[in-house]
């Protein structure tokens, strides 16, 4: 029992409780009366100018936000951007301009590397058969920094671009002309000098060095340092990056839910019984692995867009009312139009007949949103008409229709993107070209080139000629035309390599190669054909049987810089259009927050 001391507490305690709960009250009145406020309101009244901020941000919400029900109103995309690694390695083939500085710390990971690569490729790799110390020590040679961006979604074996620097405070002067060998990469961690095995190696880079020749002027005279070069598609991710699509608030049900109807719409590949697109992970977590026809860039955009607008329910009944509702919303101004298109391609072709009919409607939105979702479900009247918007130059949906047409396989699309080809607009020449390409259509030819498959492509076009070079992912050359040599031509390139010549009146051009160390192919006679003139210039330099070289193994920065030149000086009749990575959009934030690496 309480004595009466305890209970003379208690009630001193509860009194001193109440006095100061008053106290706030009267706080709380006075700051009411003071500032306004009436009694039983927690904050001042809202201004006109407030309120209509408030709407203006609902209202873009409404535009740019997830469909109400849908996937993406309940997750967001964890693991949505690109991963920055890095390691060290080698640049070989130098003609004189490495140098034999190397850190201490990296010499016997170098030395590792280049014995490692030595009994792989005996005699038929590019190392010399000499001590691993001696070829670093060379001035052939170059210890570098290497790093580069995994893109989001890339699976095992995905490829990306490498940056090759020369590590500072050495005396290489240029990387040009030489080749990376193969080089660890890790998850960027500060410093990483001296075998930083705390993370794992994921991937790992080799090819030739890529220098674009219009970074720096060349000045006569004056020492071009090309200490920072590219491997173009020289990364090899090792290992998948998987996507995970995050819950706002946790919970079993709806995890395994979003598992079953992502898995029930992206089943497993009929080679792969055992894939999964989908699993889910916990209460808050689904990982996403990412279907092949989805791989590319593109379409792993297109295949996010589909599943953050999947509805979760999967009732047919349900998915019938959803579908008949976007319909009544889609010309609605402030509609997200683009995500309920996507909605009604998740649903499939059981919603034809369901927007067929706004095919023909007066508004433009709704008109292109559904004829843009008929198409991708294979409808051909929809592709149609969405070829009607794609020659259409005052179109506003112009550029999307073509986009949507290069994923559209079917005989009307291929005829339409072929005569895209001829359009006066350059970007959307190639962007129909890359969409043909990719349907590996028949209007062009395709060769592979050398040991690192340069892609030589040319285009049956009949309008004015293009010579279109990419600076990402697989080295291409594109002639659109089927283009030759205009004689006279001399060309020289600044550092000696290759000199290309013809008269006036020669039906051949003449080609010579300088070795570094000054051996020349002698004079080298080829047709004027621009493609077979490209496929030798690249083409490994072996001798064949007949005793005929079968390549002077041009750079292809000495290929760019040579399609550059003659094109400005008239020898090949055709605009010169380097690719512009400008126009990339970043894989960063595209779908919400960043992933935790």
């Amino acid at each position: 029992m309480m004595n009466r001391t305890d209970r003379t507490c208690k009630v001193k305690r509860i009194s001193m409780v109440i006095t100061a709960l008053a106290g706030c009250v009267s706080v709380f009145l006075i700051g009411c009366r003071s500032g306004g406020m009436t009694l039983g309101t927690t904050q001042p009244a809202k201004d006109a100018q407030t309120l209509k901020a408030e709407a203006e941000q609902a209202a873009l919400y409404q535009k740019n936000g997830p469909l109400p029900g849908t996937i993406g109103s309940a997750t967001y995309v964890e693991g949505a951007r690109s991963m920055f690694v890095q390691g060290y390695g080698l640049v070989i083939g130098l003609a004189g301009t490495g140098s034999s500085e190397c850190p201490e710390p990296l010499r016997m990971e170098l030395m590792n590397t280049i014995a490692k690569y030595q009994k792989l490729y005996g005699e038929r790799g590019r190392v010399p058969s000499i001590a691993a110390g001696a070829i670093i020590d060379s001035r052939n040679t170059a210890v570098v920094r290497v790093s580069g961006n995994i893109p989001f979604g890339t699976v095992k074996g995905g490829r990306f671009d490498l940056v090759v620097e020369a590590m500072p405070n050495t005396g290489t002067t240029s990387l040009e002309g030489g080749r990376l060998l193969a080089a660890d990469m890790r998850i960027y961690a500060g410093s990483m000098v001296g075998r930083n095995n705390s993370s794992r190696i994921i991937a790992s880079g080799e090819g030739p060095i890529f220098i674009n020749p219009f970074e720096k002027k060349e000045k006569k005279g004056v020492l071009q340092l090309k200490r920072k070069g590219y491997v173009l598609d020289g990364g090899i991710n090792l290992e998948d990056r998987r996507i995970h699509l995050k819950l706002y608030q946790p919970s079993y049900g709806t995890s395994r839910a979003i598992e079953q109807r992502i898995n029930s719409i992206f089943g497993p590949p009929p080679d792969d019984p055992l894939w999964q697109t989908a699993r889910a992970d916990g209460p808050d977590s689904i990982a996403i692995q990412i279907p092949r026809e989805y791989r590319d860039r593109d379409r792993l955009e297109d295949f996010l867009k589909l599943v953050r607008n999947l509805y979760i329910q999967s009732d047919p009944g349900y998915i019938e009312g959803m579908a008949n509702k976007l319909a009544q919303q889609i010309s609605d101004p402030m509609a997200n139009a683009e995500a309920i298109s996507y909605a009604w391609e998740a649903m499939g072709r059981s919603m034809l007949p369901l927007i067929q009919p706004i095919y023909t409607s007066s508004n433009k939105q709704s008109q292109f949103y559904a004829v843009r979702a008929g198409a991708k479900l294979g409808d051909m009247v929809a592709i149609e008409r969405l070829a009607t918007y794609a020659v259409d130059v005052k179109n506003p949906y112009r550029k999307r229709a073509i986009d949507t047409l290069c994923y559209c396989d079917s005989v009307h699309s291929r005829r339409v993107l072929r005569k895209l080809m001829d359009d006066t607009d350059l970007d959307i020449r190639i962007k129909a070209y890359e969409g043909l390409a990719r349907m590996r259509d028949i209007s062009i030819s395709r060769v592979y080139v050398g040991e690192d498959m340069l892609i030589v492509d040319t285009v049956d076009t009949r309008a004015w000629p293009l010579v279109y070079v990419t600076r990402s992912g697989q080295p291409k050359i594109v002639i659109f035309g089927r283009l030759r040599i205009d004689p006279p031509v001399f060309y020289a390139h600044p550092d000696n390599s290759v000199t290309i010549s013809a008269d006036s009146n020669d039906k051949v051009v003449g080609l010579i190669r300088k070795s570094p160390s000054g051996i020349s192919s002698g004079r080298v006679e080829k047709p004027l054909e621009l493609a077979p003139l490209l496929v030798f210039l690249a083409n490994d330099a072996k001798v064949l049987q007949e005793g005929k070289v079968a390549g002077f193994a041009l750079p292809y920065s000495h290929l760019v810089a040579i399609l550059n030149q003659l094109c400005k000086d008239g020898a090949i009749p055709a605009k010169f259009k380097m690719q512009d990575l400008t126009q990339i959009e970043s894989e960063d934030d595209l779908f919400g927050r960043p992933e935790k690496d």
